[in-house]
């Protein structure tokens, strides 16, 4: 049914004129498909103009594709999954509100869904659609948060025409038959388009670590035996904890054997098959138990996820690369009909691995970066490097130098983002507020902007010209148009487990050669890093769109790693420029004495690997062959695990070195 593949520009307009040609008509008499494009992209273009954005004819091409497809989607001249990679704040968003208010004021009854990920956004788009004239018993907006901060319809959501909900509410294909149709019927007639704002990740991945997995059974095993509960075990307790035992020998075993191996994945494995409320008996009773908290938290997720095939997979040497992975299916594949509004399509890896979805390619550099300035400095950035960073770090110092030396103008604003902080625990921004605080900075400051208000009235307000930000918070939201400036202190990774576990929900099998292939998942790794910092540096003044170039800003990032593959694709034309080091933060290994010895080591055991016959080698016998039996053990080993990284050809397997 599917074929994963790339709409070309030319290809697009053949089909927009072929269509146009041959509209289907529509209920209302004297109406057909083109009359409704046209309409929806005139309110559209006045709409956008109003808040201060001006045009480029590829700009109003691209916006009438988009409004094209949700016309011959409703209409049923189009099936299929399409998703347009159009930057940010060019109207992709605004284009769902001038299509349903123009079906609406035509008087059709063309039915949708929209769904977008941040609660916030949903309820804009609410009130945006109601200020249309659209009647509020014609909208529904269903989310999670039902304080009084925003609106929540309490009717049936199939009796809207028009329905919002965030991503977080279609976890299965329940939901989506939910939402989807009309009517009380469970299965009646369905919505006429589904609009999904933002990516398109049609899974949930499910993960585990190996040495989580096996430090629970151990506990399993304590309890058994009265250590850590001195009440006698139920049958539900008693039947769970066999059932984890069992399953978690299983697995524990053939980790193993797959670490013994040198290999990097296994087969799936089939767990004992449970009912629903089995599982939700069951982990009512591990809740209960007298263990930590991340025991419970282990064996409540295994227990949830266990009903789903699983794959073992070692990815790499270290405890956090090997352990379980697997995925449920939340976009079924019945569902055709959607238009994926996704600035990121063109970057994000995880979005070209699904075969179900067509990118409609060419629409990248509708808006170009040439007036954004990024100087990236290439320093440690990982989640638990910042996590853990002091006050008086090197880093935390550029950021002060950052907004105290002139970079950052006294008119300006600015937006500093990093990772969360860990529970309780003083994180980095906190670190990052106190540094500045203590150089005199005044983070109660605020500056003058001219915005656009109702009808395109321009007003002059005041607005904070700090602005803080944790990775999660950076994407679908425009509160932070008037930061020209923007400091990324790390960029947000993803786990390795967890990116492997995405490549098979994507992929929809578990079997796939991505799901364990480290380049794959390192170059994954990187675009889901760079889809994070487009999203970050297009919250600022670069929103604002003139003839398709964005208004200037400027950028510092803080990270090691190479995003130079996605900068083109992601911010055409963006004046990005890398540095080695900064004011404070030192070039890699500057300063530092390389260990002599273990390098020369090294080198020797490469290259005897690269002449060496055989698959497996005992450590034992290469540090003969290598007249190195007199060395430290703890030189070798190091030695020994730097020559590994740099090829692929061996691996570690024990005590010995196999051949991959």
């Amino acid at each position: 049914m599917y074929a994963n593949h790339v709409l070309s520009v030319s290809d697009l307009m053949d089909d927009l004129n072929q269509t146009n040609q041959t509209s289907t008509p529509l209920p209302l008499p004297g109406v057909n498909t083109s009359q409704l494009t046209v309409a929806a992209h005139d309110d559209l273009v006045n709409t956008l103009m109003t808040f201060g954005n001006r045009l480029s004819p590829r700009h109003s091409e691209a916006l009438k594709a988009i409004l094209t497809y949700y016309t011959d989607i409703a209409s049923g001249d189009r099936q299929g999954r399409y998703a347009f990679p159009l930057g940010t704040s060019l109207g992709k968003t605004q284009s769902v509100v001038s299509w349903c208010a123009t079906v609406h004021s035509m008087g059709l009854d063309y039915t949708a869904l929209i769904c977008q990920e941040q609660i916030e956004t949903l309820n804009d788009l609410y009130k945006d659609l109601l200020a249309k004239g659209i009647p509020a018993d014609a909208v529904g907006i269903v989310h999670r948060d039902e304080s009084e901060k925003y609106s929540l319809s309490t009717g049936n959501p199939r009796e809207y025409r028009f329905l919002l909900v965030t991503h977080e509410m279609i976890k299965s294909s329940r939901d989506v038959d939910k939402y989807m149709s009309l009517g009380f019927e469970d299965f009646g007639e369905q919505r006429a388009v589904c609009i999904w704002d933002e990516s398109l990740i049609k899974s949930d991945s499910l993960h585990q670590r190996g040495d989580h997995l096996s430090a629970s059974l151990k506990y399993i095993d304590d309890i058994a035996t009265g250590e850590f509960s001195e009440r006698r075990l139920d049958g539900a307790l008693s039947d769970a904890l066999s059932y984890l035992k069992e399953s978690l020998n299983q697995i524990t075993k053939r980790h193993r054997a797959l670490r013994q191996s040198g290999k990097t994945a296994s087969r799936t494995i089939d767990l004992e098959e449970l009912d629903s409320d089995t599982i939700k008996s069951w982990c009512k009773e591990i809740r209960r138990l007298d263990v930590p908290d991340n025991v419970k938290r282990t064996l409540v997720g295994f227990l949830n996820n266990s009903q789903e095939k699983v794959r073992l997979v070692r990815l790499g040497k270290g405890a956090s690369s090997e352990g379980i992975v697997s995925y449920k299916l939340r976009i079924p594949r019945g569902l055709t009909n959607i238009v994926v509004l996704d600035a990121s399509a063109a970057i994000r890896h995880l979005m070209d691995k699904d075969r179900t979805l067509t990118i409609v390619d060419g629409y990248e550099d509708v808006k170009t970066f040439e007036n954004f300035e990024v100087v990236q400095i290439k320093t440690k950035g990982g989640n638990t490097f910042v996590r853990n960073i002091r006050k008086n770090n090197a880093l935390i110092r550029e950021v002060v130098n950052d907004v105290t030396s002139g970079w950052l103008p006294a008119e300006a604003a600015c937006l500093i983002a990093c990772v969360k902080s860990r529970p309780g625990r003083n994180g980095p921004q906190e670190k990052i507020r106190t540094a500045l605080e203590d150089a005199g900075v005044d983070l109660d400051a605020t500056v003058t902007v001219r915005e656009h208000g109702p009808g395109g009235r321009a007003f002059w307000t005041e607005r904070p010209k700090f602005e803080f930000v944790t990775w999660g918070q950076e994407r679908a939201t425009n509160k932070y148009r008037h930061c020209s400036h923007i400091i990324a202190a790390g960029v947000l990774r993803r786990d390795e487990l967890e990116l492997s576990a995405a490549s098979s929900g994507q992929r929809e099998d578990l079997m796939h050669d991505d799901v364990t292939n480290r380049r794959d998942i390192e170059i994954t790794q990187t675009s889901e890093q760079f889809y994070r910092l487009q999203q970050l540096l297009g919250r600022g003044t670069s929103r604002k769109t003139i003839h398709g170039s964005a208004s200037p800003a400027w950028a510092k990032v803080y990270d090691q790693a190479d995003f130079s593959p996605f900068i083109e694709k992601g911010m055409p034309g963006v004046n990005w420029t890398c540095q080695e080091s900064g004011v404070y933060v030192r070039p890699a290994n500057k300063g530092r004495r390389a260990n002599t010895k273990t390098s020369k080591l090294s080198t020797a055991i490469l290259e005897w690997l690269k002449t060496a016959s055989g698959e497996r080698i005992s450590v034992r016998n290469l540090k003969l062959a290598l007249g190195a039996t007199s060395e430290h053990p703890k030189t070798f080993t190091r030695a020994l695990e730097r020559a590994l990284d740099a090829t692929e050809a061996w691996n570690r397997a024990d005590r010995s070195v196999v051949r991959c």
